[in-house]
């Protein structure tokens, strides 16, 4: 399982543009905003940042997975097969 709290970070990173923006925002230490990611993707596997300069971002499949989590740290569809938002064909 996945640590929801580093994915929220995650997804507050394609927000904010910046892991300092991120630290700011969450009353976090820039450094400690920066080691999630890392760990994260030793939990899944899988490069998520890419560098640009000094910056990071998220790297390109991964910009548009982190939409899919609400303001309180979610999945935004849980709809189940046949309701409305699956996208599954019933």
């Amino acid at each position: 399982m996945f640590d929801l709290h580093r994915l929220r970070l995650l997804r507050e990173l394609k927000h904010r543009g910046t892991l300092a923006a991120v630290a700011a925002a969450l009353s976090y230490s820039p450094s400690a905003v920066s080691q999630q990611p890392s760990q994260l993707e030793t939990e899944v596997g899988v490069p998520l940042l890419e560098p640009v300069g000094r910056r990071v971002r998220l790297a390109h499949p991964h910009r548009a997975g982190t939409g899919g989590a609400t303001d309180a740290g979610g999945p935004a569809d849980c709809s189940r097969p046949g309701e409305q938002g699956d996208r599954r064909r019933p």
